[in-house]
């Protein structure tokens, strides 16, 4: 793992998925360029041998350049991984890099690469014009520009990417762009949930006035202004929802403040609570107390939504591959199309205005998560693809 250092989706797979193959036998070691334990899941560190890059080998990685030291650091990450290791899982990047310095400078073994967000595709050309620039820092550059920023930097990547003996996504949409940006095949394993914590509590449906929550590190692709200004449509519609949103708003303060804008002209302030990084215990409490769990974000990957629906909270999600893959609608979840605060509104009303909807996806929804997305099941998807590339 590259960072240890929040509740980060990317750290919840990683660490289930250690767990999940020291129930099944395996012996598993957890490295990090960089580790934080106050900010991470505590119960997901229990009972896991970590080792952090020392201090002495931190080093600045901001600015344009950073992932030259990215690398710097990885590279001396690999010299203190176990020699006796039979396989590498790097999680996210640059961890593969480390995998690349160990198989050639310490031993060549297999190594499979989990890959949720390729390095250089934050930001990719086709989102540029989509994504609105008052709410996020990203240098706009013109589309020419842009694309030769990414395929030279895809080049780059892409000679420790052919040093994988495997690469694994989590959805269709993931395996595209690996095989359109670095010409390779992989293999899809989808992420899971803790089924023994988030179990499923039978609901009621609210009437005129729900409590809605969102959650999700605050950076632009969450798409939080639709559900604010689907709020201000579900008002004018005379309904009254009220909106949590579980997240760490320090890692997008300019997002944060533009949010903060738009709540205040649209009249909601007294409707929004911006809660800011919370515990599990709090996070339990809110699945628990809260109606209707929303996900408009630009992402896939969906394990905060899955984790909802484990406990029976109707959810709204963005139509886009990965959750939309698993997800039937209306009868799983209500899919909307992406960046519609009408369709998000309408989705919402929907809900509350009928019981029998609200009470079917929430058991419907659960049964589908227990059924196909426990971590059990991923670790079982990611054994297979081991077992692929070891007798391979």
């Amino acid at each position: 793992l590259a960072r240890l250092n929040s509740m980060g989706g990317v750290q919840r797979q990683a660490l289930s998925l250690a767990h999940e193959l020291i129930a099944l036998g395996h012996k598993v070691k957890v490295y990090t360029l960089t580790f934080f334990p106050e900010k991470c899941n505590p119960d997901l560190l229990k009972g896991l041998d970590i080792f952090a890059l020392p201090e002495k080998f931190q080093m600045d990685t901001k600015g344009s350049l950073g992932f030259l030291a990215e690398d710097r650091m990885a590279k001396q990450l690999a010299f203190f991984i176990d020699k006796d290791t039979d396989l590498l899982n790097p999680h996210d990047t640059p961890c593969h890099h480390t995998a690349y310095y160990f198989k050639k400078y310490v031993k060549n073994i297999p190594s499979a690469w989990n890959v949720n967000e390729l390095p250089f595709m934050r930001w990719p050309p086709e989102w540029e014009m989509e994504i609105d620039p008052n709410f996020h820092d990203v240098p706009q550059k013109s589309m020419r520009l842009s694309w030769l920023f990414y395929m030279a930097k895809s080049r780059y990547d892409n000679f420790f990417v052919r040093k994988q003996d495997a690469v694994i996504v989590f959805d269709s949409a993931h395996q595209e762009t690996v095989r359109r940006y670095l010409g390779r095949e992989s293999f899809i394993a989808h992420s899971g949930v803790d089924l023994g914590r988030f179990r499923y509590i039978p609901r009621r449906a609210p009437q005129r006035e729900a409590l809605l929550l969102s959650s999700g590190i605050f950076l632009p692709y969450r798409r939080y202004e639709d559900i604010l200004q689907a709020m201000k449509m579900l008002f004018d519609w005379g309904y009254r929802v009220h909106l949590s949103i579980a997240s760490d708003y320090t890692t997008g303060k300019r997002y944060f403040d533009v949010l903060q804008s738009l709540t205040n002209r649209l009249g909601l302030s007294e409707n929004v609570k911006f809660l800011g990084r919370i515990s599990d215990e709090e996070l339990d409490e809110l699945f628990r107390t809260q109606h209707i769990f929303v996900f408009p974000h630009l992402q896939s990957q969906a394990i905060s939504a899955y984790e909802a629906m484990a406990v029976g909270l109707p959810t709204i999600v963005a139509r886009l591959p990965g959750a939309y893959e698993i997800l039937e609608d209306k009868k799983h979840a209500l899919l909307i199309p992406p960046k519609d605060p009408l369709a998000l509104a309408q989705a919402i009303k929907n809900l509350l205005d009928s019981s029998d909807l609200y009470q079917k996806i929430s058991a419907q929804g659960a049964e589908c998560v227990r059924s196909h997305l426990s971590w059990k099941n991923y670790a079982r998807e990611v054994l297979t693809i081991f077992h692929h590339i070891v007798n391979r």
